[in-house]
This record gives structure tokens, sequence and C-alpha cells, in this order.
């Protein structure tokens, strides 16, 4: 899921071998030690100082089992709070604090969570997202809020002060201190919120926030066939707040955006697609709900160019975390969404996740679309029409997908694809689900006293997967890089230049793990590849230039 991932649109990295309005991101990586050391270097947190994880209790009151979203994972933003030059890192925790991390160069960091004030009150944090709510020209925090109780509201953390403080090696640090003016806003919103996406959909330089939200009703308590698309839903359908004057106020309706409860979204991306100087939204959706991708009418509306072409377009039916950058280099935005389809025969044959024809001409006739198990990459043709691509280039497999992250990471020219991995339990494992439902088990664990829910926990298996990553070669022209990643379960993730050596590294969150930061060594192995960085600055109302 994109679910849980951000970073602040300040500067700019440019490959010289193709000018691209983003950043740069991916990798070149060799399997062995004959070819060329590979391009991104696991930092320990002993040499970082990043010691944050995202730790979750397996068999608390809370679990898998109540609550579906539980091994989702958590986000982190990537952004310079100090202005002292050094992007920081922000991680969201679920059931613990939050934590910041204050960049003193040379890739090492301290953690001025507690001295910030911006550890957080909720007891599950989601995603994370990077804005300056009050156009003073300093980073502020809007971070998601979801779970299964009363503690349920978005924060929004203002930065207010800063402070110089002495560490413990002599070192001034100027620390930022925030507060939660989340009400002050309007936006301290009470859903199931995954995260949020800032963008200025109207045009008028406020910047505008659209809410993602995952319902927690259960999957097969939903009739397919009664489509419920435009019957909206306050807390787990979808939300569009727009900025007028301090105030965000709900256009969800007004707008044309769908609310409704069978939305379950998991990352939206915002971009022009069609080219037209407005930006238009993409929303991955998980279950059986088609993706939307909707059109900026220009009036304060949008339309979902999807509908338009359900029964031949092709989507995944799992979309996960989703991106959209130019891989082809035609100047046309594409699409990338990440589904769940393994790439191994192992565990293709484990995770059950294929739907059947029957399943698709239902879903065809329902009015969800062509839904098929795998990634899909959007290629953009103009004219608001697509071809999915995804097989063709090679990226269609990546396992039980969270982020997606597009760029240049290896400064080539061609755009990479970055993907964060793993569930903690494999709750679907088909050889568990057999187990669970013989005689002698479900006696075992369904009692009068009632559901033993430490045994049914304890015995899902867990199977740790590598992150994926693949390199950009040419058009359409994918290769998957060697497993570097290291086994794991990652969930949000962000790129930045932590080092200022003008190569993307890659902050990671992981679940019940400790956070991966990876130093991109591009600018040192290829040295030819030359880089520009460019500053962007915004307006008054839009001080960070994001959309630029």
């Amino acid at each position: 899921m994109n679910t849980v991932l951000t970073q602040t649109k300040r500067w700019v990295t440019i490959s010289l071998c193709k000018v691209i309005p983003l950043i740069c991101l991916l990798a070149s990586c060799m399997p062995n030690e004959l070819q060329e050391p590979t391009l991104f270097t696991k930092l320990d947190p002993s040499r970082t100082g990043v010691d944050f994880e995202n730790t979750i209790d397996l068999f608390g009151e809370t679990n898998i089992y109540n609550y579906r979203n539980y091994y989702n994972g958590g986000g982190v933003a990537i952004a310079d709070v100090n202005h002292d030059g050094y992007p920081d890192i922000f991680f969201t925790s679920n059931q613990e604090s939050n934590r910041l991390y204050l960049n003193k160069g040379d890739l090492s960091f301290v953690d001025i969570t507690d001295e910030s004030g911006i550890s957080g009150s909720r007891s599950w944090s989601t995603g994370v997202t990077t804005l300056d709510i009050n156009h003073d020209g300093a980073i502020d925090f809007y971070v998601g809020a979801a779970g299964e109780n009363e503690n349920r509201r978005n924060e929004l953390f203002v930065q207010i002060d800063m402070r110089i403080q002495v560490d413990e090696f002599g070192d001034s640090l100027l620390i930022p201190l925030y507060e939660d003016q989340a009400q002050v806003y309007g936006l301290d919103y009470d859903g199931m919120t995954i995260s949020s996406t800032v963008f200025d959909y109207d045009g008028d330089d406020q910047l505008d926030l659209y809410i993602q939200n995952n319902e927690e009703k259960a999957i097969d308590s939903f009739d397919l066939s009664n489509n419920e698309r435009l019957e909206r839903s306050q807390k787990g359908g979808d939300q569009l707040f727009k900025r007028v004057g301090d105030q965000y106020l709900n256009v969800t309706a007004e707008a044309g955006i769908y609310s409704s409860i069978i939305g379950f979204t998991l990352s939206a991306t915002a971009s022009d697609v069609n080219s037209d100087g407005f930006t238009d939204l993409f929303v991955a959706n998980d279950f059986f709900e088609r993706d939307y991708l909707y059109i900026n009418q220009q009036d304060g509306t949008f339309r979902d160019a999807f509908q338009d072409q359900p029964a031949h377009h092709s989507m995944s039916v799992a979309s996960m975390g989703s991106d959209v950058a130019d891989v082809t280099r035609d100047g046309l935005p594409d699409i990338y969404v990440a589904d769940m389809l393994p790439r191994d025969d192992a565990r293709l044959k484990s995770i059950p996740c294929c739907v059947t024809w029957e399943n698709i001409n239902d879903r065809i006739q329902w009015g969800y679309g062509y839904q098929i198990t795998r990634n899909t990459l959007h290629v953009n043709r103009g004219n608001e029409s697509f071809s999915e691509l995804g097989r063709i280039a090679k990226v269609e497999a990546s396992d039980w997908s969270w982020a997606v992250l597009m760029n240049d990471y290896d400064l080539n020219g061609w755009t990479d694809i970055y993907i964060t991995n793993g569930l903690l339990q494999d709750i679907t494992n088909a050889d568990y689900l057999k187990e669970v439902s013989t005689p002698d088990v479900v006696r075992s664990i369904v009692t009068q006293e009632g559901v033993d829910f430490y045994e049914l926990i304890e015995i899902i298996p867990s199977t740790p997967v590598p992150n994926v990553a693949f390199s950009g070669k040419g058009y359409l022209e994918f290769e998957e890089m060697a497993d570097l990643w290291g086994l794991s379960f990652s969930s949000g993730a962000a790129w930045g230049d932590l080092d200022s050596d003008g190569d993307l590294d890659l902050v990671v969150n992981d679940l019940n793990g400790s956070a991966r930061l990876y130093e991109n060594r591009t600018t040192d192995l290829h040295p030819e590849r030359t880089w520009l960085r460019v500053d962007l600055k915004g307006s008054a109302t839009n001080t960070l230039a994001i959309g630029a």
C-alpha cells in the first residue's frame, strides 16, 4: 500500500540522461562478487542512529482476527524540518510512539521525538503526509489514525517554534517544536484512515486534502451483485477536503468523489495525467471494487475515466500501493499498481490469490471492471486512454506488496520501480486454512468459553519475503534485481537524498523489525552519470511548491 508513504517535493534531483519533473529512484544491482558492487547499501542502526521499530502485539485484545488491517504497517516521511539542508525522517507507529529523527549529516541521525512533541496520542497511527498548513515555510505532518477504538482521530502536527539544544556529543541541534492542531483546521477527521494526499485540485493555489479510508466491515458480508458504489460512508469511504480560508471543508459529494463503503482504498496519487494543467487523481482499491481514475473537470468536480472502459481495460484485483511516473519517456504520466501475485511457484501454490474466470465475468457484469490478480502498468496513450502492459514489461509479480516508489535510482534516464513486501503472518495460507478447519483443531480452539485466539494466531505461518526492485533499462524494459534487500515484512517507504550526493536513498518502515535505511551509491559507482538539483520556491499559500 502506498498506503503509507510520503515525500516533500521541495527539491528535485534530475538525471541529465533525460530531464524528468520528479526525482530519480532505483538500482542496478548485480548478483555476485565478480560483477559490480550493489548500488544500495543497507546501513546498520548503530551507524545511523535510526533505531525505530514498529512493534505490534500479535496476541493482544485487538488482533488479526478482529481487525483486518492489523498487519498493514506504518508510514514514513522524509522532509527537512529545521531548514539545515539535510532531510529528516518521521516514522509512524501503530501501537507505540511515532518517532522523528534529525539528520546531522553524513547519514547520522538523532531521535528528537520527545523534545519536539510529535510522538502522537492516537493508539493506531497509519500513513503520514507532509505539507505547510499555515504557510510559514515550515514542515508540518498530517498523520492518519485507524483501529477499532474510540481514540481514532487524525492528527495534524504543526511546527510552532524552534529551539537550540546541545546533544550528548556537544553538537548544537536546531529542534522544531510541534503541537496537534487538527481540530483548529477542521482536519480531526474520525474515520478508518490509511493515508492522505495533498494537492490543489481546484487551481486556487490552496492545498486541498484527499483522505483514503479502508472500511473494517467483514469482506464476506457484502453482496457483490448489489453495487454500493453510490452509497456514501462517512468513516469507511474516501473524503475530499477543500481549503477555504483557514478551514478545511468536506466537499466529497459535490466534487463527484465516490465515498462508498466498498472502496477499501490503500493508496492514491495525484498527477496531471491528461496534460491539461489541472491535477487528476488515481485511487487504488482493494478487494472487489475497481480502481478510480478521477479526471479533473476544471470546475471543482471530477469524472472517473475508468468507468468508460471497465470491460476491456484490466485492473488489479487487490490494488495495494500505486505511483505515477513517465516510464516510457513520452511526456505522459503512466500508472503502476501493486497487487499480491507471488513471484515463485511455491508461494503461488500456498497463497490462494487468483480469481476464477467466473469471478472475472461476474465482476464485469456487476460493474467492477475487468480485474486480474497481478501488478498492472497502465501506459498512457493520451486522450485519457491507457494500455495495461505489466506482463509485457515483466513487472507483473512482486508478492504481497505495499508501497510503490517509481523514479530513476541509478540515474540512467529510465524510471525504476521499488516495492515493499511481506505480511507478518500468512493468514490466507492454504495449508493453515486447511489445518484450522479440521475437527480436532476446531474442538481445541472453539470451546464453551469462546475462541482461543492465542492458539489460532500462534499457528499461522510467517514467511518473510524480499522487497522487489525493477530497474528500467529502456522502453518497457525492466530487469528484476537480485534479492539484496534481505527478508522482511516491510510496509511504508520513502525516498530522499539524505546525504546530498545527488542520488536517492531509501527509508523503509518494517513491521516488528528495525527500520531500514539504504544508502544509494550511484554517484560513487557511476560518476559519469550526472545530475542536477533544483530547489523549488512555492507561492505564499503553497510554500513547498507541491504540484509543480
